[in-house]
């Protein structure tokens, strides 16, 4: 559980540098997200949806680099290992994230949900998550950050 708040946390700080540059109405591209007992916030769809391709796929780039960083901190390697590959996919290009991630800010239901949230999901998407998972997961989403 450590290790999933520790690289959620790191995902948030490494992404976040990228869109220093792209400013939405204060508050207005975040979302708050409660990381153990700390609350942060967080960029959502609408900075996603800010971005131009290159701008998107650095984020995704960003987010993995994020966990690469965090991840060679934990001594335990087997544990760094697992948590690497259920916060990243093979095979696969940053920009094909990145079209994920259009696809599921293109519904507007979804556009407060944050990034790292919506990278999961597409993670989850892409590795062959069942349909019904994937309902599951976007309704609990949607409950969560929607209020």
């Amino acid at each position: 559980m450590l290790i999933n708040r520790a690289v959620a946390f790191a995902l948030v700080i490494a992404a976040t540098s990228v869109l220093s540059s792209y400013c939405l109405a204060e508050g207005e591209g975040e979302t708050a997200v409660l990381l153990g007992t700390r609350g942060i916030m967080t960029q959502n769809g609408r900075t996603w949806q800010q971005l131009d391709v290159r701008a998107k796929i650095m984020f995704v780039n960003g987010v993995q680099d994020g966990a690469t960083l965090l991840l060679s901190h934990i001594p335990d390697s087997e544990k760094a290992q697992r948590a690497m590959d259920a916060i990243t996919i093979s095979g696969f290009r940053f920009s094909d994230i990145a079209k994920q991630l259009d696809l599921f800010y293109s519904d507007s239901a979804n556009i407060l949900i944050p990034i790292v949230e919506a990278y999961k999901y597409a993670l989850l998407k892409m590795n062959g998550s069942t349909d019904t998972d994937l309902d599951k997961l976007l309704a609990d989403l949607r409950r969560k950050y929607n209020t």
